[in-house]
């Protein structure tokens, strides 16, 4: 017998520091557990839906500061039903010696 189960959705940013420099590439990945395995996949920004082709991961490029505390969401649906997990981006910008930006 088949078990029918919920969906478990997991995203983690991948390869980089848990603060994230501005200028940088950012790359988050979704996880989902889920029977039946057939899911697709949803990526939103601060609740706006990323453009393009979905997949298990999305990468940011040139992450600025203004994307700071924009909470990244991957929204995972099978036949049984939706669900989502989210992270929130932190940003640091770099700065000199002499207090300024760089």
């Amino acid at each position: 017998m088949n078990k029918v189960y919920a969906i478990e959705v997991t995203v983690k940013v991948v390869g980089g520091p848990s603060r994230l420099i501005e200028g940088a590439d950012v790359r988050l990945l979704c996880s989902a557990d889920a029977n039946p395995p057939d899911v697709t996949y949803k990526w939103f920004i601060n609740d706006q839906l990323v453009a393009g082709d979905p997949t298990t991961e999305l990468v940011l490029t040139n992450i600025s500061r203004k994307q700071h505390d924009s909470i990244v969401k991957c929204e995972v649906h099978n036949a049984v039903g939706k669900s989502e997990e989210s992270e929130t981006l932190d940003i640091s910008c770099l700065f000199n010696r002499f207090g300024v930006e760089l």
